[in-house]
């Protein structure tokens, strides 16, 4: 199974569906979670419906989307997709949101998406340092959770900005975390570089 996360910041444009298109057909994804999309509830769900998805909506707000996945001879597992609060004065909501939804869940979860925090700062380059406690409070809600990280396919950053090298700050934003027993389920993509695929722009 493959997984793709796109921050794709609007699909009402061709350039968006068009990469969508090709990212598809390239990578195969069985799962693909889309962050800022711009477009309806209604769209996603008669999309759903033409797409033949095999899903059931758990809840969904501004910044997340929590489904349970059905696959024939697989156990029934949940994805939370994530876009979360940018400014650092909300961070804490995340981590609240992140505690609830695992607690929720009695099904193996895998979450994925942008976290807009970095776990150690080997995960950014360039640009001001990132606050010590932040990077601690993900950690800390990683380890009450009992989720981990499982890797990456591709670019280790996926965020970046500035025009320059002196002005580039590239950061590891983006990051699948998933329960033990979701591992459990899955133990063949955990630290495999096959399934794992962040697309940003």
């Amino acid at each position: 199974m493959s997984y793709l996360c796109w921050n794709c910041r609007g699909m009402g444009n061709p350039r968006s569906v068009q990469a969508l298109r090709h990212w598809s057909a390239t990578l195969s994804p069985h799962i693909v979670f889309l962050a800022e999309t711009m477009i309806s509830k209604e769209h996603v769900r008669v999309t759903k419906m033409e797409i033949s998805i095999d899903f059931s909506l758990v809840s969904c707000s501004k910044n997340h989307i929590c489904w349970d996945v059905v696959k024939k001879g697989v156990a029934p597992w949940r994805f939370v997709g994530f876009m979360v609060w940018p400014d650092s004065s909300n961070k804490y909501r995340t981590w609240e949101l992140i505690r609830n939804l695992c607690e929720e869940s009695i099904k193996p979860i895998l979450l994925g998406g942008d976290y807009n925090e970095i776990l150690v700062y080997e995960e950014k380059e360039g640009g001001a340092d990132r606050e010590r406690r932040e990077m601690g409070c993900f950690r800390e809600v990683m380890d009450e959770c009992g989720i981990g990280d499982l890797g990456f396919k591709g670019q280790w950053f996926t965020w970046e900005r500035g025009n320059t090298l002196e002005l580039r700050v590239r950061e590891r934003l983006d990051r699948f975390l998933a329960s033990p027993s979701w591992i459990s389920l899955h133990p063949q993509y955990v630290g495999s570089k096959k399934f794992l695929e962040f697309i940003s722009w």
